[in-house]
């Protein structure tokens, strides 16, 4: 992931896309996240017109045939087969209270990465599937994982080996001036030198 996010921004930066998606708009009067999407991909096809956009999930695979045939290789004896097991373990593992995260979870939390993160509108914030990890303990009366590794990047690692091939499709309200704020905020983490 953070091959294809650097890829993204040094490609964005460096060619010119914040300036083509400028006119989407760097405030809440005229912000556009379809525009900008569009405006992405636009770019990429013509930068790299012999990618077919489904393929642009795999990063540096989709552009480097020696890359990819190392990667499908690895593929068929994954290394992280441990850790997603390890998660699988941890995920099926009761609470105190003999609940589990399937009990706060859509469909027991199986298949359901591409719903992360999503806008809730109650709470004004976007919930990514670890904090939606994190609040399930709580609600259950267990303390919140630490961030970033270990126990919750296991979890996040098998539910998301559990969604394998589901097609991401994040929403943005519009009738939401947080959401719209919130998209603002990541864009200028992105695009810094174009939102200052």
């Amino acid at each position: 992931m953070r091959i294809i996010t650097g890829l993204v921004t040094a490609g964005m930066l460096s060619l010119g896309l914040p300036l083509q998606a400028a006119d989407s708009g760097f405030n809440l009067e005229t912000v556009n996240p379809e525009a900008d999407r569009l405006a992405l991909q636009a770019f990429y096809q013509k930068r790299y017109p012999g990618v077919a956009i489904d393929d642009y999930v795999n990063g540096i695979y989709a552009l480097d045939a020696e890359s990819r045939e190392q990667w499908e290789e690895i593929e068929e004896f994954p290394p992280y087969e441990f850790s997603i097991e390890e998660g699988e373990e941890l995920f099926n593992t009761p609470f105190a209270n003999g609940k589990s995260y399937a009990d706060c979870f859509e469909n027991g939390g199986v298949g359901i990465r591409q719903n992360f993160p999503y806008w809730d509108k109650e709470d004004g914030t976007v919930k990514t599937l670890e904090f939606a990890i994190n609040e399930c303990r709580e609600d259950n009366g267990e303390k919140p994982l630490k961030w970033g590794k270990g126990d919750i990047a296991r979890i996040s690692a098998y539910m998301a080996w559990t969604s394998r091939d589901n097609v991401f499709d994040i929403q943005i309200p519009e009738d939401d001036s947080r959401a719209l704020q919130a998209y603002l905020d990541g864009k200028s983490s992105f695009i810094p030198s174009v939102v200052s």
